[in-house]
C-alpha cells in the first residue's frame, strides 16, 4: 500500500518536514518534537497530495522504521498511545 518505490526516503522527508515545523512552533525538546513529528506524518502526507490510505501507510511505516534509526536523544518512553506526548490522548488514533 506504500505509494512509492523508496518509502524510507519518503518517510524521512515527511518526518523532517514535520519535525522542523514543530521546532518552528517553539517545541525545543528533541524527543517531544520527534514524537509529535511521527504523529503528524499522516497529516503532512495528505497535505502534500497523498490519498488517505497512502498517508496512513506512510505514517505506520514511519513509526515502525524511523525511531530505531535515530539517536537516543530523539526517543522517549512517553511516545506512545496515551503517553505524555500523545497529540490526541482522547482518541485511539496512533500514530
Amino acid at each position: 500500500m506504500l505509494p512509492c518505490e523508496r518509502p524510507l526516503e519518503i518517510a524521512w522527508s515527511l518526518n523532517t518536514l514535520a519535525h522542523e515545523s514543530y521546532h518552528l512552533a517553539g517545541v525545543r525538546n528533541e524527543a517531544r518534537t520527534e514524537c509529535y513529528a511521527l504523529q503528524a506524518i499522516d497529516f503532512v502526507a495528505r497535505r502534500l497530495g497523498a490519498t488517505a490510505g497512502q498517508a496512513r501507510a506512510l505514517a505506520a511505516f514511519s513509526f515502525d522504521q524511523l525511531p530505531s534509526r535515530m539517536p537516543s536523544l530523539y526517543s522517549s518512553p512517553e511516545c506512545h498511545d496515551g503517553g505524555m506526548y500523545d497529540l490526541r490522548p482522547g482518541s485511539a488514533v496512533w500514530p
